[in-house]
C-alpha cells in the first residue's frame, strides 16, 4: 500500500513540475530572469528505480486538454495495483 501511494505522490509531483512549466512557457515567462534564493531554483526531478514506471501516463496527460485530465490520472492510479 505504501509503495503505491509513493508512486502516485511521485506521479503528481512530476505532472505538477510539467503543467507549472508549460504554464510558464505559454506565458511567455520561460525566459524571465531567475531569482538568485533558493525557492526559485526548479527541484530536480526525483530518481525513478523502477524501470515499470509508467512514463507514457505522463506523455498521455500532457497532451490530454481536458479539464478533468489531471483527475483521471489520479483516478487510475489509485485504482492500479501499484
Amino acid at each position: 500500500m505504501k509503495r503505491s501511494v509513493l508512486t502516485t505522490c511521485l506521479l503528481v509531483s512530476t505532472l505538477m513540475l510539467h503543467v507549472i512549466a508549460r504554464a510558464d512557457a505559454a506565458l511567455g515567462q520561460a525566459n524571465a530572469p531567475v531569482q538568485s534564493h533558493w525557492s526559485f531554483q526548479k527541484p530536480s526531478e526525483p530518481g525513478v528505480r523502477d524501470g515499470a514506471w509508467p512514463r507514457s501516463e505522463v506523455d498521455a496527460f500532457l497532451d490530454d486538454p481536458a479539464p478533468r485530465a489531471f483527475s483521471h490520472v489520479v483516478e487510475r492510479f489509485l485504482a492500479s495495483d501499484r
